[in-house]
């Protein structure tokens, strides 16, 4: 049966021919299916890039923002560290009342509350 099929197909020159054209077709497909996926994984490769790019920077920025945050909170202990030492709320009153009001809260500093208004 399969010698009387090959026989046949070398014998009859449209059937090659139709039979190579099929075969181009399917490896025309096969060929384009590959650079299909080809296109996908460079352009995968090169959001995974950009992805790791960004996670650097935000990284970075990250960082120096905690930098940042930790040295503003240690200039600020610092600056209350070396406030003045009152003995009673009302001697840091007469003393100094923006100072009073920051420390003690508008409600208590002279003048700056809400009665003051």
């Amino acid at each position: 049966m399969w010698g009387t099929f090959v026989t046949w197909w070398t014998g009859n020159p449209v059937v090659r021919w139709i039979t190579y054209i099929a075969l181009a077709l399917i490896g025309w497909e096969v060929v384009k299916r590959h650079l299909k996926e080809a296109g996908r994984d460079a352009e995968r490769k090169a959001i995974a890039i950009k992805q790791a790019e960004e996670a650097r920077r935000v990284e970075a920025m990250r960082r120096t923002i905690n930098q940042e945050n930790e040295n503003a909170a240690q200039r600020a202990d610092e600056a209350v560290r070396n406030l003045p030492q009152y003995r009673h709320t009302d001697e840091l009153r007469n003393a100094d009342e923006a100072l009073a009001a920051i420390v003690l809260g508008n409600s208590q500093g002279r003048g700056g509350g809400a009665e003051g208004h």
